[in-house]
Formats: C-alpha cells, sequence, structure tokens
C-alpha cells in the first residue's frame, strides 16, 4: 500500500471513531436530559479540576469549608 494510501486510510479510521465517540456523548448527554441527573458542565474544566471537584461535592459535608449545594 502506498504511504500515501495509508494515511488517508488511518485519517478515514480516525474520523469515524471521532464521530461514534461523538454520537455515544450525544446518547449520554441525552439519557442524563430523560433522568434529570444534573448536566455535567464541568466538562469544560481540565480533568483535574474535574476531579477535585467531584472530590469536593462528594466531601462529607462542609468539610475544609468548601459548602455543598
Amino acid at each position: 500500500m502506498h504511504p500515501i494510501e495509508a494515511h488517508a486510510v488511518a485519517r478515514a479510521i480516525h474520523q469515524q471513531r471521532l464521530a461514534e465517540a461523538e454520537r455515544a456523548r450525544q446518547m449520554r448527554r441525552q439519557r442524563e436530559a430523560q433522568a434529570g441527573a444534573p448536566s455535567s458542565q464541568d466538562g469544560r474544566l481540565p480533568r483535574r479540576h474535574r476531579r477535585r471537584l467531584r472530590l469536593r461535592l462528594t466531601a462529607a459535608g462542609t468539610a475544609r469549608g468548601w459548602r455543598v449545594a
């Protein structure tokens, strides 16, 4: 297989995977909306902030001064 062909094939596969991931993400959002679950608006935050936020939200009560809504 020609290198350009191989690149085109790899790129097509990559695009397919991106599309599948986006569809899965949309399906999950729809399910969450139907279940009335709070939307994950913290998706824009870096992973470390999301983890810290999750830990903060699951922390018992107002531990370390964080108010839990």
